[in-house]
C-alpha cells in the first residue's frame, strides 16, 4: 500500500485528477522506457548502435547528463566496468529527469490555473 500512495504523489503530487498532467506522466514513461531501452541494446546491434545510442541520448536528456557528471564522476578509476557504471547511472538518470518533469508538470498546472482565473 504504501509503494501505491509514493507512486500517487509521484504521478499527481497535488491531489488533483487532471488528464494532461496524468498523460504528461505517461509520455515520461514511455520516453524513458525507450531510451533505456535503447541505450542498453545499442552494443548489441553493429549496424544501429550508433542511432539507438542517438536515440537513447536524446530520449533521456537531461539526466543522463547530470547523472554521468554524478555517477561516472565519483565511480571512475574505481574497478567498475562501464556496464556496471551505466547500470548505476540509470535510476538516477530517470530520478533526475523526474523531478524536471515534475516542475514541468507543476508549472503548466499553474499557468494553467492563472489563465483560469484570469476568465
Amino acid at each position: 500500500m504504501g509503494v501505491v500512495v509514493v507512486i500517487r504523489l509521484f504521478i499527481d503530487p497535488l491531489g488533483y485528477a487532471d488528464s494532461v498532467i496524468r498523460r504528461a506522466w505517461i509520455v515520461f514513461a514511455v520516453l524513458q522506457f525507450i531510451g533505456i531501452a535503447c541505450g542498453m541494446s545499442a552494443e548489441l546491434f553493429d549496424r544501429w548502435g550508433a542511432q539507438l545510442w542517438g536515440v537513447s541520448f536524446v530520449g533521456l536528456l537531461p539526466g543522463n547528463i547530470l547523472a554521468a557528471l554524478l555517477v561516472e564522476g565519483s565511480l571512475w578509476n574505481t574497478g567498475m566496468t562501464l556496464k556496471q557504471i551505466y547500470l548505476l547511472e540509470v535510476p538516477v538518470t530517470v530520478i533526475i529527469n523526474g523531478i524536471v518533469w515534475l516542475l514541468f508538470a507543476l508549472a503548466f498546472r499553474f499557468v494553467k490555473r492563472a489563465r483560469r482565473a484570469r476568465q
